[in-house]
């Protein structure tokens, strides 16, 4: 259990840097988006 727990929360942290990696690129992206349709 203590295992599983150590795990899961390695994961977490992996997890929650790649869902600000992805917010951080979803929000690029959206400008990226703005832009284009405004051409």
């Amino acid at each position: 259990m203590a295992f599983y727990k150590g795990l899961s929360e390695k994961n977490k942290d992996k997890r929650s840097s790649f869902m600000a990696f992805y917010k951080g690129f979803s929000e690029k992206s959206k400008v990226h988006g703005d832009d284009f349709k405004n051409r």
